[in-house]
């Protein structure tokens, strides 16, 4: 019988990722507030990028209208 905690958990079906997976989880769901942000108003001296492209489909690429 394994009597090291880190010894009888550190191997099976939870060990490493799972664990580590597992915990992230148990805390996403404790904790909701702290992923949730406000909403971002904009103000008058904020300044925006707008980027426009266009799929062409044919030769499977991104089309730059940066001249828009």
């Amino acid at each position: 019988m394994k009597t090291d905690m880190f010894e009888a958990f550190g191997s099976g079906p939870f060990s490493g990722r799972s664990r580590l997976v597992a915990t992230c989880l148990a805390m996403s769901l404790a904790f909701p507030q702290l992923a949730a942000a406000d909403d971002y108003r904009l103000g008058s001296q904020d300044k925006l990028t707008v980027r426009i492209a266009e799929w062409q489909t044919v030769e499977s690429t991104f089309r730059d209208w940066s001249s828009v």
